[in-house]
């Protein structure tokens, strides 16, 4: 069958791509990951739980990611480095006879609130201003589903969390090749005076990182794959 190259773009003041994070401390990758990414899509679809042979399809394709910063201002925007640390209070204003509020009260080991309020301080890392492209291969029938749900989507659509949202339309094309694809992208980047800061590609041959972020299973039992990514810095 007949494939299609689907370009997305993510843009906003604040981006959180979770990965590898614990309950006080929700860290974020410099890039979207791909769980991030077919999680949006699945907003975009109305998929609340897919499931797993669906979610398997979305996951099939390689995904490549192309960062971008400004053109005349280096030295405030740095790549990689635009990773802000954020801390907000959770625990309180629980209803404690709702049996699924009262699941987010903090409590000790032996089950107990603790003494005082209840709240707990966690850390939140976010992407400042970051721009994103992000190149997905499908066929012709799904890729033409994905994007037009992109385009009026069944749910909100966000950058990582939900207060996150994006100041550009994520649905950039539908295209018939990477290189008709690309040349949208050099359009784009044109009009917005950015250029390339770093790119993220997948495949067999690359071994620069090993991340765990391919959705096998969502839901109530989240569960994920590995791929191997590498991080190529755009020289100037």
């Amino acid at each position: 069958m007949t494939k299609s190259v689907l370009l997305l773009w993510f843009e906003g003041p604040l981006q959180s791509w979770g990965y590898d994070s614990k309950f006080g401390v929700r860290e974020t990758l410099p890039f979207p990951t791909k769980s991030g990414v077919i999680g949006l899509i699945c907003c975009a679809l109305g998929e609340k739980v897919p499931k797993d042979d669906f979610l398997k399809e979305l996951a099939s394709s390689t995904m490549e990611v192309k960062a971008y910063k400004n053109k005349f201002n280096d030295k405030m925007e740095q790549g990689l480095s635009l990773i802000m640390r954020d801390f907000q209070t959770i625990g309180t204003n629980y209803d404690e006879s709702d049996p699924f509020e009262n699941l987010m009260i903090p409590k000790k080991s032996d089950g107990t609130k603790p003494v005082g309020s209840g709240a707990v301080l966690t850390y939140r890392y976010a992407i400042q201003n970051g721009k994103f492209a992000v190149f997905l291969e499908y066929e012709k029938d799904l890729a033409q589903a994905v994007y037009k749900a992109l385009q009026k989507p069944k749910w909100d659509l966000y950058l990582g969390r939900k207060s996150y949202i994006p100041t550009e339309f994520i649905a950039q094309g539908i295209f018939n090749s990477k290189e008709e694809a690309s040349q949208k992208l050099r359009q784009l980047a044109e009009i917005k005076k950015l250029k390339e800061d770093f790119s993220v590609v997948e495949g067999k041959n690359c071994d620069d990182m090993l991340l765990n972020d391919v959705p096998v299973s969502f839901g109530r039992r989240k569960s994920y794959a590995n791929r191997y990514v590498s991080i190529i810095k755009k020289e100037d």
